[in-house]
């Protein structure tokens, strides 16, 4: 299984402000077969065309803690560790995991 994109929603910003970014709203839903490392997200799954510069959340998703890993261009997904204060790349079932995201690219 794969991630799923929904509810789109972006703009593009006239030529010279913000450089020509496009901004957005996107909501993922993950899967149950999250990998280590964590999600690959193209460009093109946010209907951007060149690079995604920044992915943004502001849910709560079910206790995970998304972050954009924006060098490998990939979704990690942590939970509160067990051993530590810290936190753990989840091994969790992902599937009934959704929220939205801002995005910023081109």
């Amino acid at each position: 299984m794969a991630l799923t994109f929904s509810d789109r929603d972006g703009w593009q910003f006239p030529p010279g402000l913000l450089g020509g970014r496009r901004i957005g709203l996107i909501k993922i839903t993950g899967d149950d077969s999250y990998s280590a490392g964590g999600y690959a997200i193209s460009p093109s799954d946010l209907s951007l065309k060149s690079e995604i510069e920044a992915l943004i959340p502001f849910d709560d998703f079910s206790g995970q803690v998304p972050v954009w890993d924006v060098d490998n261009q990939k979704l990690k997904f942590y939970e509160t560790g067990t051993t530590d204060a810290g936190l753990d790349e989840t091994d969790a079932d992902l599937s009934s995991v959704a929220g939205f995201f801002l995005y910023i690219g081109y």
